[in-house]
């Protein structure tokens, strides 16, 4: 696994794959909300995870069986955040 974060943009990427190459490798790309596209291989496996304004989005990421779940940080007296699920699958 490899996490890379863009702090001009504000965006984190998360390769799930341990292929080193993304070209080629990437098939199709699902954008699941406007800030989260989950990017799958040929065989339908979840290659990577990216998540735009990722500043305002941090939480969780599970993935298991083709399958990403998003859980966002529990609610905060500080912060506000509620908790949410989203599922994305192939």
């Amino acid at each position: 696994m490899l996490i890379k974060y863009d702090k001009e943009v504000d965006a984190r990427y998360i390769v799930l794959s341990n292929k080193k190459k993304k070209k080629g490798i990437v098939a199709r790309t699902k954008q699941v909300y406007p800030w989260l596209m989950v990017d799958y291989d040929k065989e339908g496996n979840v290659f990577g995870i990216e998540i735009l304004n990722a500043s305002l989005h941090q939480g969780a990421f599970v993935v298991a069986d083709k399958r990403v779940t998003y859980l966002e940080t529990p609610k905060s007296r500080a912060s506000g955040i509620t908790s949410s699920f989203l599922k994305a699958s192939a």
